[in-house]
């Protein structure tokens, strides 16, 4: 069944009204099972290339906090989960959830959906282990004395833990910046494949509906 959105004035009397979410619903339960693989592969497969590079960039965010720190494998099994693999898995079931219905029912621009998916595959690709992955190893190398971090008890420890933190970061912007457009390049192409393929999908199923309307009509007549 092909699937267009029109204005309520256009639609046809025998046309069947499916909401936004049995829209969705439909392509996942149905469309995406029987279609081609080459066609429905970027919604299937394609998340699973954003979520290793966003797995990559916060394992290396993680490993550079965590060696300056000295931590050596203080911790380290349960910030690679809450660190690195958390935040990976949210990156792929947002992109689910949210931009995907997106490319479905075609309510925003193609540019506000690439910057949404950029934006968030950032936040949960680097942004989460720069921020709370960090404060992490800094409380872990204070509680473990294995770096003098200055403390989080007080005004002036948390100034002096803040200063320590820039001055970790300063020693690594380039790599920041090389992650940030790892992931942006990452998450555009596949967002860019989703649109481009869901485009062939929708013209296959245009030709197949009006393939069947005139072997009814022929049929009628």
């Amino acid at each position: 069944m092909y699937i267009e959105r029109r204005n309520l004035h256009e639609i046809p009397s025998d046309a069947i009204l499916l909401s936004e979410k049995e829209v969705i619903n439909y392509y996942y339960e149905n469309i995406f099972k029987i279609m081609d693989k080459k066609i429905t592969w970027p919604f299937t497969y394609g998340l699973a290339g954003s979520n290793i590079v966003a797995f990559g960039t916060n394992w290396l965010i993680m490993s550079y906090f965590r060696s300056r720190l000295r931590l050596q494998n203080r911790a380290k099994i349960i910030s690679g989960i809450v660190f690195v693999g958390i935040p990976s898995m949210f990156s792929y079931f947002y992109h689910i959830q949210y931009i995907q219905p997106e490319i479905f029912l075609q309510k925003r621009c193609i540019t506000c959906v690439h910057m949404k998916a950029i934006i968030f595959q950032n936040l949960f690709g680097v942004g989460y282990s720069m921020t709370g992955g960090a404060l992490i190893s800094m409380m872990t190398a204070y509680m473990n004395f294995t770096y003098p971090v200055p403390g989080f008890l007080n005004k002036e420890e948390l100034k002096g833990s803040l200063k320590l933190y820039m001055k970790f970061i300063k020693r690594i912007p380039l790599k920041i910046l090389v992650f940030i457009l790892l992931n942006s390049a990452t998450i555009t192409l596949i967002t860019n494949a989703e649109y481009k393929n869901f485009a062939k999908l929708n013209e296959i199923l245009r030709r197949q509906d009006e393939h069947l309307r005139d072997l009814v009509t022929q049929y009628n007549s």
